[in-house]
């Protein structure tokens, strides 16, 4: 690696080591719209024969009742789905906004490093650490 575990590296070997081994963050997170995280719950087996129970009870409610009577069984049941797809998502989109906060503290961080021939180590963020240090 042409470092030296007494001194470190120089200064003049970082931005060549940063051009062939990369930058020393994680890659950013991508937080899932709300839209995604919506129709991510009907994939869920549970919500998906609520929601066919639902089209079913309200067809076979207004073939018996002619009238808008025979729909209120089927909208307590899209109620429901509704809250539960809410409280999943919302809470979906909480997790991932914190899980995003917490991959950007990671690369906030300071190690302590030897560089320059010095003896003496010096502080630097992590996203500045290179192979070698």
């Amino acid at each position: 690696m042409g470092s030296d575990a007494n001194t470190g590296i120089h200064d003049s070997s970082i931005p060549t080591r940063q051009r062939i081994f990369g930058q020393n963050t994680y890659p950013p997170t991508k937080i899932r719209t709300i839209c995604q995280l919506i129709m991510e719950n009907f994939e869920d087996r549970i919500n998906q024969i609520l929601l066919l129970a639902a089209i079913v009870s309200a067809v076979i409610g207004y073939i018996k009742e002619r009238s808008m009577d025979g729909l209120i069984e089927p909208m307590s049941i899209c109620i429901a789905l509704v809250i539960i797809i809410s409280v999943g998502s919302t809470q979906n989109y909480i997790a991932e906004q914190r899980l995003a906060e917490q991959m950007q503290k990671v690369d906030e961080g300071k190690v302590e490093v030897l560089r320059n021939g010095s003896d003496v180590p010096e502080q630097i963020l992590t996203t500045e650490l290179v192979v070698g240090d």
